[in-house]
């Protein structure tokens, strides 16, 4: 015999206590199709991949192709505008590269004359013996020459011009510096006063025995005009190579010597040495030749009164700087050469060195 269940045959017979209620069965599981992870109820989206969930796009046909092509259009578009950004900023970079730095200084440029009108062109050259044949539009009058522009004046040699900005020419005012002249005054010698000569400091001197008659030297340096020495040499055709010895004593500064003659003409060379001996003759190194003067008494040269019977002969030793700077010597030598004009004996009256 069956048997009821106990809660049933309760339920059934009293009433009072309800019967059981079975549980509610559990809605099926859903996976997302691409990655199979789980989707929970009502999920339309997959949240690893973003697929959409079976069922969310089966209601349009053609909806998951629709947003492929969408999405890849979006992607081309987005490509597109890259691409033309980078080239822009490529070109704006190039141009920056080459553009002139700010501090670069502008040059300055004339600005470019604009003809109103074009020039004609020129007529085309023909060959010799060719007729002239009238162009078309020969007969137009041909437009006004074009006044060239006036060029700036060249710059004087004295004052260079200045080219302004604009192109003009600023003159630069000259400036004279007037410099002070520096004049120097040489002092005039001093007046030539005469040396004492000791008693005994005139000889005569004749290195080459060529004296045949001779005075007394002493008589050339004793003040008296009225006597005289004088020396002769023989008529052979030869200078007369023989002179008037003077001792001075000492070493003194001798700038002229001073002579009166009744015997002019002839040449006298002057010599000085600053030795105690006498040199032994006139081609001894102990000589310095201090002068010579030719046609003695016999011209005006070196400020001399021709044929008045006196001479002066200035001496310098060579190579001074100044003619009047004269020489230190102790022994001063006339030396006779060229015989006078009346023959061959020189005579002298007076004899003064001049210091």
């Amino acid at each position: 015999m069956a048997t009821s269940a106990p809660g049933r045959d309760h339920a059934a017979g009293s009433g009072g206590t309800p019967p059981d209620v079975p549980a509610a069965a559990p809605a099926p599981s859903r996976a997302c199709s691409r990655c199979g992870a789980a989707l929970a109820a009502g999920q339309d989206w997959c949240l690893e991949c973003g697929t959409a969930a079976p069922g969310r796009l089966g209601r349009r046909p053609g909806m998951r192709a629709a947003v492929a092509v969408a999405t890849l259009t979006l992607l081309l578009v987005g490509g597109a505008v890259a691409a033309s950004y980078a080239a822009l900023s490529t070109d704006a970079n190039r141009q920056a590269g080459t553009t002139t730095p700010a501090d670069a200084s502008p040059v300055a440029q004339a600005p470019p004359v604009i003809p109103d009108t074009p020039a004609p062109a020129p007529a085309p050259k023909l060959p010799k013996g060719t007729s002239t044949t009238t162009l078309p539009g020969a007969g137009a009058t041909p437009p006004a020459p074009i006044d060239p522009l006036p060029s700036a004046p060249a710059p004087s040699a004295a004052t260079p011009g200045l080219v302004s900005p604009s192109g003009g020419t600023t003159t630069t005012p000259s400036t004279t510096t007037t410099t002070p002249s520096t004049t120097t005054t040489t002092p005039a010698p001093a007046p030539l006063v005469a040396l004492k000569i000791p008693d005994g400091g005139a000889a005569l001197y004749d290195p080459y025995t060529r004296a045949t008659a001779q005075g007394d030297p002493a008589r050339a340096i004793d003040g008296k005009p009225a006597t005289s020495f004088f020396v002769t040499t023989a008529d052979d055709g030869q200078d007369q190579q023989v002179g008037l010895l003077v001792d001075l004593g000492a070493v003194k500064r001798v700038r002229a010597v001073e002579l009166a003659t009744s015997t002019p003409g002839g040449t006298i060379e002057v010599y000085g040495a600053d030795g105690s001996a006498v040199p032994t003759d006139i081609l001894d190194t102990r000589w310095t030749h201090l002068a010579a003067r030719k046609d003695v008494d016999g011209d005006s040269k070196a400020g001399n009164e021709p044929r008045d019977g006196k001479e002066q002969i200035k001496v310098a030793t060579p190579g001074a700087a100044s003619a009047d700077s004269g020489a230190r010597v102790r022994r001063v030598l006339l030396w006779f050469t060229v015989p006078p004009s009346a023959g061959h004996t020189v005579r002298i009256s007076e004899l003064k060195l001049l210091g």
